[in-house]
Order: structure tokens, then C-alpha cells, then sequence
């Protein structure tokens, strides 16, 4: 070990030393912050667990699931309930310590640790969801959680009976109660190198101190061994994909063929991956995430039910204007169609003379819509509004007979997923829109090549309508030519790539415009220019989106 590793270490078992008042052991765990730091508080409190229960107990205790596949995640919210107790345990000697854990809530809710949250959400959501509502509950910052979420935090953690004799039972009581822990569920390959579908930095703020190293022999047998399992990684991967959002669209040939076209030069380490959302089973990941989205996005429709059907009532309203007056006025003169009678004296004048008229535009027969939702998690607090949004467009452009459909897109590790919530020809179903979820992050760029590899090479009549925040972001970086280093993708970056792909979709004829979901005037204008509305709420969509749509075709045909 060098000199600085050791002193790393050395500072981590120092902070829970600090913690347990005892020095002559080595921690079975240490803790990180979301930037992969040491984390001061976490470490305290691992100390603190040594302190109150016995170093035999916690070893004994995180033992327990040593071999479950769920190790990770089980040890979080071990961490989490005994960050609880211990501070209840040392706040009647340490007072001081509620400044510790108020720095801890403060730094976690951070804007600077804004993407690491979301990688943290994706894979923990539960998790997720019970610090973010501790975090702000300690800073007086209102967190709403969904019901179910509400009883588990408020029934999620150890009375001031716990003590070592009985520490591991009721936490394995919680588990199995709260988080369906099972002693069954195992076991994970003890060459385990913590490699997952989320395993990103700064997502796992928990480390074993003993965990293996596969690396340390370099021969070409170990290689070999390496390539394997890494190649079944990426198959892993996909199943992963599945599981969540649900069975491929397309065939296995058919992806391949897409990605083929999407996912090169910048974003060639990357998938593209398109589903309806469908579960391949009733134990998928993806029946969970889409229930309590349908939950959250139908309380919020429902509390103003009537109000939103008079949103509909006055969009459906406005896009019949608006579309009657466009079609009133685009004619043209032509050698055939309906005679125009002031000039049917001009027959008998010259070779076939124009005197007949034709509409250059039959809005109800032609004219496709595709609305796409940003789904990724910067918008996790807007979700219901968009998901509501969706429906309230669907149900009006249905209303006046035009054809439509809704893709929402995010990005979760290597691929970027499309999720059709309703495709051409297909009626409005509500369980399915309200499905949309906020996920992941938004690899903008690539979600504009997906859509354009699915879409006519001349489109005509055709309106891309997209609900987003406008701030492209992932934690995969953009892949750069020869020796230059990849580029982060945000920032400036990851606009110039969204606004390349948009500008190639608008070189097959389709228009685009926006509804934006941020005061974020600068991108916006510098994706879309002219044809954006920032929207907060639902008040002002019936204006907005008929404007948009009007302001589309009529570009259409000019």
C-alpha cells in the first residue's frame, strides 16, 4: 500500500475509532459521501453502532446477508437504522451531535450532488426516498412521499428497547417486514467485484473492508477471465433493461440493426433500446416502478379532475380553430379541384388556365404528432404535471381526429431506453400514459437519433413536440477520436449534441417544438429558438399547446 492510500485509510478507521472509543479492531464497513469521499458523519456512526452494541454484534449482524445477492443494499438501510438509534443513544452525552447530522442532511440535499441523488434513486429508490424525506424533515423542507413510502418511514426504525442481545432480530424483523428480505436469496459469486447495472460512482456510500480483488493476478488465464465476465456483464445488462422497463419492441436482429446507426463516434459505447413497457413476468422490477407512478400521476390528475376535462374541453377547442383557419386559408390555384367561379371566364382564354382551387392541407387525414417526454429524474418533481400534460394532448388531438403517439426516453447506465405510452393508430389509455416515470438520466442526443432512426427519411407533416427541462445530462461521458479525452456529457457539451441531432431531424422535414419545464430561457432558445413555452402548471397548457401546434403546421406549409 503507498504512503497516501495508507494515510486514506488510516483517516477513514480514525473517524469510526473516533465513534467507538476503542481502537484495537479493524470496522467490517466504512462509509462514503455521494463524491466517493470518506464521509465523516457515516463513519462516526459506525462507530457509534461499535460503541452501543459490540463490535461481535455488528459483525455478527452484517454477516447475516454476507452472501445475499441484495448485500448492498441491505447494508444501506442496516446503516440507516442505525444512524437512528445511535444518535438518539449519543445525543443524551453529545448534544452537539445534531449539528453532525444537520451537515450530513444539508450536504446530501446539495445541488452540486443533484446527479449523484439520481444515480442513488435509480437503484435504491426506497432508499432514496427515506433519506430525502429524513434529510429535509431535520432541515424543515417539505418532502412528500407516496403512502406506502409514508408507512414504511414512519414505521421503519428501532425503539429505545434495541439493544445487543436483540439488535439483529429486529432488524431482520424490519427487513423482512419492509424490504421482502429473504434468507433464500442467495448467493453472489464470491469473486463478486461489486459490478452492477447502477454501479456508478458515488453510488455506494457503504464499503466492506474485505472485499476481493480479482485483479491482483495478471496472467493471460485471468484475462481470459476477465473478457468472460465481462461479456456476460453486458448480457447482464440488457436483462437488467428488461426487468425494469419492461420486453424489447423489436426483435434482437432488429435492435442490433438500430443500433448499428445510433450508437456510434460520440455515442458508440452506448444502446439504444425500445419497449411498450410490458412486463415478461409478474416479478419484473418494471410492475413496481410502473404502479406507483400510475399511483402518483393519478392522485394528481384526480385532485383537479374536473378542471383538467375543461383544459381538454379548451385545447380540443383551440386546435379545431386553429386548424380551421389554416386550412381556410392554404389554397392554391391549379388545372383541377373546385372551380372558382369569378374565373371560370378564363377557360375559354389560353391552354388549361388555372381556375380551380385545392387545400394544401387536410390536417385530420395527414398531419402525425409525436409528443416526447423527457423522463429522466431532473424532472422527478414534475412528473405527475407531464404525465397529466400527456394525457390532456392525447385525449385533445384525439378529439380532432389527429394521429399521434407518446414516447417518454431516459438513460440508465449504457442504454438509452424509449417507452411507447401510446403509438399511432392506438387509443389513449390512461394506465398506460400514467406509467411515465422519471428515471435515470437524459442522453438527449441519442434519444433524437432513436427517434430519427424510426421515422421516414422525407417526413411530411410531421411535429415533434417535446416535454422537457432542456438540460441534457449523463454520467457517461461523449466519446472522443483518438487520444483526445471523452468529454462529460453536460454542460455545453451535451447541448451541442442535442441541438446537432435535433437540427438532422429537421433536415427530414420534421418540425419541432417545446414545452418547457425549468426557467432555463438559455438552452431552451438555443435547442428550439423560437418554437418553445415554458410551462410550470397546467393552467396555461390549453394556450400553449395549441399555439405550438398551430405555429408547426403552419410552417408546414409555407
Amino acid at each position: 500500500m503507498n504512503t497516501k492510500s495508507f494515510n486514506e485509510e488510516n483517516r477513514i478507521y480514525n473517524q469510526i475509532y473516533n465513534g467507538a472509543k476503542s481502537y484495537n479492531f479493524k470496522p467490517p464497513l466504512v462509509g462514503f459521501d455521494l463524491s466517493g469521499n470518506p464521509d465523516f458523519y457515516t463513519n462516526l456512526i459506525i462507530g457509534l453502532s461499535i460503541k452501543y452494541f459490540g463490535k461481535d454484534t455488528i459483525d455478527n449482524l452484517f454477516s447475516l446477508w454476507e452472501d445475499n445477492k441484495n448485500r448492498d443494499s441491505l447494508d444501506l438501510f442496516a446503516i440507516y437504522l442505525l444512524e437512528d438509534i445511535c444518535y438518539k443513544k449519543e445525543y443524551l452525552n453529545r448534544p452537539h451531535i445534531t449539528n453532525l447530522r444537520c451537515n450530513y442532511a444539508r450536504e446530501f440535499l446539495q445541488d452540486k450532488n443533484d446527479l449523484r441523488r439520481r444515480n442513488l434513486a435509480l437503484k435504491e429508490n426506497l432508499y432514496y426516498s427515506l433519506v430525502m424525506k429524513r434529510s429535509s424533515d431535520l432541515l424543515g423542507i417539505k418532502y412528500k412521499l407516496s403512502e406506502k413510502e409514508n408507512q414504511i418511514y414512519n414505521n421503519f426504525s428501532l425503539d429505545s428497547s434495541t439493544n445487543s442481545r436483540n439488535l439483529s432480530s429486529k432488524i431482520l424483523y424490519l427487513f423482512r417486514k419492509y424490504l421482502n428480505f429473504s434468507e433464500k436469496k442467495k448467493y453472489i459469486s464470491p469473486l463478486n467485484i461489486g459490478f452492477s447495472l447502477f454501479n456508478l460512482k458515488g453510488f455506494y456510500q457503504l464499503e466492506r473492508s474485505n472485499k476481493a480483488d480479482i485483479f491482483k493476478n495478471k496472467n493471460a488465464s485471468t484475462n481470459n477471465f476477465i473478457e468472460n465476465f465481462v461479456a456476460q456483464l453486458r448480457n447482464s445488462k440488457r436483462e437488467d433493461i428488461i426487468r425494469t422497463f419492461g420486453k424489447p419492441l423489436f426483435s434482437l436482429e432488429t435492435e442490433l440493426l438500430i443500433n448499428e446507426i445510433c450508437a456510434v463516434d460520440k455515442h458508440k459505447k452506448s444502446h439504444v433500446y425500445f419497449t411498450r413497457g410490458e412486463s415478461t413476468n409478474s416479478y419484473d422490477l418494471i410492475n413496481s416502478l410502473n404502479q406507483k407512478a400510475r399511483e402518483r400521476n393519478d392522485t394528481y390528475y384526480k385532485e383537479n379532475e374536473n378542471k383538467n376535462k375543461r383544459i381538454i374541453n379548451k385545447l380540443a377547442k383551440n386546435i379545431k380553430l386553429s386548424l380551421n383557419s389554416i386550412n381556410d386559408a392554404d389554397t392554391y390555384l391549379t388545372k383541377e379541384g373546385m372551380l372558382v367561379g369569378s374565373l371560370s371566364w378564363k377557360s375559354k382564354v389560353g391552354n388549361n388556365p388555372k381556375i380551380f382551387t385545392k387545400k394544401t392541407y387536410d390536417a385530420k387525414d395527414t398531419f402525425k404528432i409525436t409528443i416526447l417526454l423527457d423522463g429522466s429524474t431532473s424532472l422527478l418533481y414534475k412528473q405527475e404535471i407531464v404525465a397529466s400534460e400527456a394525457y390532456i394532448l392525447s385525449i385533445a388531438l384525439s378529439k380532432n381526429n389527429i394521429n399521434h403517439r407518446i414516447i417518454s426516453y431516459s438513460t440508465v447506465d449504457d442504454y438509452t431506453v424509449l417507452t411507447f405510452l401510446k403509438d399511432f393508430g392506438e387509443k389513449a389509455d390512461i394506465n398506460r400514459i400514467f406509467s411515465y416515470k422519471t428515471i435515470g438520466f437524459n442522453r438527449d442526443g441519442l434519444a433524437m437519433r432513436a427517434i430519427s432512426s424510426i421515422t421516414e427519411r422525407n417526413a411530411k407533416n410531421e411535429l415533434l413536440l417535446i416535454l422537457t427541462d432542456a438540460s441534457p445530462s449523463d454520467i457517461k461521458p461523449l466519446i472522443t477520436e483518438g487520444l483526445l479525452l471523452n468529454k462529460p456529457y453536460k454542460g455545453q457539451a451535451a447541448l451541442t449534441d442535442y441541438k446537432d441531432e435535433i437540427n438532422k431531424l429537421r433536415k427530414k422535414n420534421i418540425k419541432i417544438a417545446a414545452l418547457i419545464h425549468k426557467d432555463n430561457p438559455e438552452n431552451a432558445a438555443y435547442l428550439f429558438y423560437k418554437d418553445f413555452i415554458p410551462i410550470n402548471d397546467l393552467n396555461n397548457l390549453a394556450k400553449a399547446g395549441a399555439i405550438l401546434i398551430k405555429n408547426q403546421i403552419k410552417k408546414i406549409h409555407t
